[in-house]
């Protein structure tokens, strides 16, 4: 599998996460209403996926820093 394509992935999966993430901190402020679980347990998980969303970005970053490269070759600069 392209190395590209997992970094995207991953990217794609971190972003959809934060976007949930968003959503139940604004059921935790009171402006929606989706999910039917207490606040305690919503403000847990927003703790714990904002922590995850942290770790996959870091990774994707960590990986892009150390194995990229810029081809001087490349046409396009």
């Amino acid at each position: 599998m392209n190395v590209f394509l997992l970094k995207a992935l991953g990217a794609s999966l971190a972003f959809g996460l934060a976007v949930l993430n968003l959503v139940i901190m604004l059921q935790l402020y009171g402006k929606v209403r989706l999910f039917p679980w207490t606040p305690e347990s919503l403000a847990r998980w927003h703790r714990r996926q904002g922590d995850v969303i942290l770790v996959l970005f870091g990774l994707i970053a960590y990986h892009c820093v150390k194995y990229g490269y810029i081809d001087p070759a490349s046409p396009t600069c």
